[in-house]
């Protein structure tokens, strides 16, 4: 029976009072340490610029192999920087999918299992592909609890929603995200899995100094049915994203289907402040 407890956070928020027959006053966000990405990328300790590939469409499987083929790439860099300098890094693919349960998979929905099948067929071994959710925890097998060891085998780790929050590896460069939430903070965590710079230190090599991030759509567990119609509101939330962390970002453009058309952008609203986007200028302490 603790007698203290102490809550700490990396994205802290103000939280709005409510009423009814519960009611709760409002919190304000206790900002102790407010550090910049920038400053972060000064020091060494993460990956930028971050690279965003936001494809429109149905097709998850061609999507997934665009950014396998970012993932060889940076393998061939990092066999190259073992070999002129003898540092360990294995780039790893973190790959969002809609659904992970087995009674899920003839549902229409993105499954983890479809997506472990391509990974196979493409290549790989029961090894280096792993999958992390509720149900399944390959990453509690004993050959595979340190993924930074050099006899680690993991190159692809399939998840829903389980490498959110409270996890870390700085081998993760490549994000695929075939099911990526709409919500700023869901995003802000999981945007955050990739950003980890091996060792805090710069390799030199500006491939391995990076990080990618493709993805489908934002809309969540969405049918097959909905998805065309929905495609063009991902831009909206990486924009959001964006503005709360402004450093380097590069956005690839992505072929566009036939006869598809994007949505406008959505205006930023009068009321924000211009530098964090997420609070009145009245307030904003930025």
């Amino acid at each position: 029976n603790p007698c203290f407890v102490l809550e700490l956070t990396a994205t802290p928020k103000n939280v709005r009072p409510h009423g009814g027959k519960n009611p709760k006053p409002a919190r304000f966000a206790n900002v102790l340490v407010d550090v910049t990405g920038r400053e972060l990328d000064h020091e060494g300790m993460v990956k930028m610029p971050l690279n965003l590939d936001a494809r429109q469409g149905t097709d998850w499987r061609a999507t997934l192999n665009t950014a396998l083929e970012k993932l060889k790439a940076l393998g061939a860099e990092a066999e190259r920087l073992l070999a002129d300098r003898n540092r360990y890094i294995r780039p790893i693919m973190l790959v969002q999918v809609e659904r992970t349960g087995a009674d899920h998979r003839e549902s229409g929905y993105i499954h983890a299992e479809d997506v472990k099948e391509l990974l196979l067929t493409a290549g790989f071994d029961e090894a280096e592909v792993a999958i992390k959710t509720a149900e399944r925890n390959d990453l509690r097998q004993p050959e595979n609890q340190n993924l930074l060891s050099p006899f680690n085998r993991v190159r692809v780790i399939i998840t829903k929603q389980a490498l959110q929050e409270g996890w870390d590896c700085p081998f993760a460069y490549v994000l695929c995200a075939l099911a990526a939430s709409s919500g700023r903070d869901a995003l802000t965590q999981l945007v955050g899995r990739i950003l980890r710079q091996p060792h805090a230190a710069k390799t030199g090599v500006p491939a391995l100094d990076e990080c990618h991030a493709t993805s489908l759509r934002t809309t969540p567990e969405r049918p097959p049915s909905s998805r065309r119609s929905r495609a063009g509101s991902n831009k909206t939330v990486w924009a959001i994203w964006f503005w709360k962390c402004p450093p380097k970002i590069r956005v690839v453009t992505a072929a566009q289907p036939a006869g598809y058309t994007a949505a406008p952008p959505s205006p930023r609203p009068k009321s924000t402040c211009r530098k964090c986007a997420l609070r009145t200028e009245k307030t904003c302490v930025r």
